[in-house]
């Protein structure tokens, strides 16, 4: 995501996607983990781990084990993050997810997704080091938690409301 697209430092603690209106209601992963971090390139690098600037990526996100996910046409569901993620307002975020594709997997949350631009999603195999998909659609998400809001003391605020 780009950070003009975030607007705002957060601390993000869950993450949301709203499902589409074609598929199952039900989704079942095995190890699904999630990373973020930050990055400056507005369109992502082939090779997953450069798109991270160095010592950003970070695991907020580990199912242990079989995770299902459920949720009706048009409705929002939500991953709460193990480690809540400090985004600082400045730099683009990645969210990266994982999961073994040897792994049982089972049916598919199919969700909305909107036109962003050239390599803004990349795929590739479970283990590999580098992408073989590219997408310029990227999901409908949001990112839940607390907003970091600029201290102001009363007198100030009221200042800006007054008239000259």
């Amino acid at each position: 995501m780009l950070d003009s697209e975030i607007g705002n430092a957060v601390q993000i603690q869950s993450i949301s996607f709203k499902r589409s209106t074609f598929g199952v209601d039900t989704a079942t992963f095995a190890d699904l983990n999630i990373y973020m971090g930050h990055g400056t390139a507005d369109q992502l690098n082939p090779v997953f781990l450069n798109n991270y600037l160095p010592g950003t990526r970070t695991q907020v996100f580990d199912s242990g084990g079989i995770i299902t996910l459920t949720a009706g046409m048009n409705e929002w569901f939500t991953i709460n993050l193990d480690t809540p993620y400090w985004y600082s307002g400045v730099n683009n975020l990645i969210i990266e997810f994982e999961w073994p594709s040897d792994e049982p997997s089972e049916g598919s949350l199919y969700i909305w997704h909107w036109q962003a631009g050239t390599n803004r999603a990349i795929f590739g195999p479970f283990g590999s080091t580098t992408a073989d998909e590219f997408e310029t659609t990227v999901p409908h998400l949001r990112l839940n938690g607390n907003l970091e809001l600029q201290t102001d003391t009363f007198g100030s605020i009221k200042a800006r409301f007054a008239e000259d």
